[in-house]
């Protein structure tokens, strides 16, 4: 099995309403060698705000381009084949891509690591402000 970490940006916090705009993967294998990668930019209904742009670094234009989620989520699907998938934070990624999955009837199957929980419990951090600290990461962006 392969690791593969998920990212994705979306167009607001709430998986009801909001949108996919973004899922990014990167693969590496049992011995943590980059295999490949994966970056979808994912055409929303509508314009993305200013200030969702301001924070995913993430423009319309950059989405014009995109494509649609139902592709995004196969071309997905066959990337995450035989992968753990490791997200930084599960909770928030996996509401989107579960929900985005119902709606275009994708069926995908895979085990996944939290890492923001895994990292809490070992560091013993109480936030993500506290772990950039730990790390000295002045930017998270």
């Amino acid at each position: 099995m392969n690791y593969v970490f998920l990212d994705i940006e979306t167009t607001g916090f709430d998986y009801k309403k909001d949108e996919l705009i973004l899922i990014e993967c990167k693969k590496y294998s049992r011995d943590f060698q980059k295999l490949d990668e994966l970056k979808l930019y994912i055409k929303p209904k509508k314009e993305i705000t200013k200030s969702t742009s301001q924070i995913t670094k993430i423009t319309n234009q950059m989405l014009y381009k995109g494509t649609d989620i139902k592709t995004a989520l196969q071309k997905l699907k066959s990337f995450l084949v035989n992968c753990y998938v490791i997200c930084f934070n599960g909770e928030f990624d996996l509401s989107f891509l579960l929900t985005s999955m119902y709606h275009t009837e994708i069926d995908m199957h895979f085990w996944y690591l939290e890492l923001k929980d895994f990292l809490k419990d070992q560091l013993h951090y109480k936030n993500t402000k506290q772990l950039f600290e730990l790390y000295n990461v002045r930017n998270a962006s």
